[in-house]
Parts: C-alpha cells; sequence; structure tokens
C-alpha cells in the first residue's frame, strides 16, 4: 500500500483499523466461497510474481473507504463548583496516613 499509493497518504489518510476489518470481513467469506484448491495458485507462485500481484491489487484499493476519522478539538475541562476552595487529596496520601495539605 505504500509503495503504490506513498508513505505520507497511508500514514495521515488510512485507518488501520477500518482496513482491518474489511479484510476479516472479506476473509471470512472468502474462505467460505473459495475451495482451498483455488488458493493453491499462491502456494506454487514465485515472490516477484506474487509481490507484482500484491502490488496490482493495492493499487485498486479505494483509500476513501478507508479514511481516518478526524479528531474534532479538545474541550477545556469544566471549572470546579463543588470543593473549589479546597485542593485534591491523593488516595495514596489518604491510605499511608498522611494528612491533608492544604
Amino acid at each position: 500500500m505504500r509503495v503504490q499509493h506513498g508513505e505520507e497518504t497511508i500514514e495521515k489518510e488510512l485507518s488501520g483499523y477500518y482496513l482491518a476489518g474489511n479484510i476479516a470481513r472479506t476473509y471470512d467469506g472468502m474462505m467460505i466461497a473459495l475451495p482451498e484448491e483455488e488458493w493453491a495458485v499462491f502456494h506454487a507462485m514465485s515472490i516477484l510474481k506474487l509481490v507484482e500481484i500484491l502490488l496490482q491489487l493495492a493499487a485498486n484499493v479505494k483509500l476513501s473507504k478507508f479514511k481516518k476519522s478526524a479528531r474534532g478539538p479538545k474541550k477545556p475541562p469544566g471549572k470546579r463548583n463543588k470543593y473549589s476552595n479546597q485542593p485534591h487529596v491523593s488516595t495514596a496520601k489518604l491510605l499511608r496516613g498522611e494528612e491533608p495539605s492544604g
């Protein structure tokens, strides 16, 4: 995929989560629809021929189907209204018997 579509494009735009989900669903269906003998051609294939076929398949992937979701901006934390005049007290300190400071 990186060879066909570019390192930067794959890194910034492709969602590995969506791609993996699609492959998992497709794989299950292919294992049901195609008998094991149909896959034997890949076992007998040379590495160079297999690479050539994988590059062709990668070139046909529609990246728009697997776009990363853009995350919205983080919201600032809300203002404390309960215990706003008291600092946070660590549970670990309370368990050790230390007095809360403040």
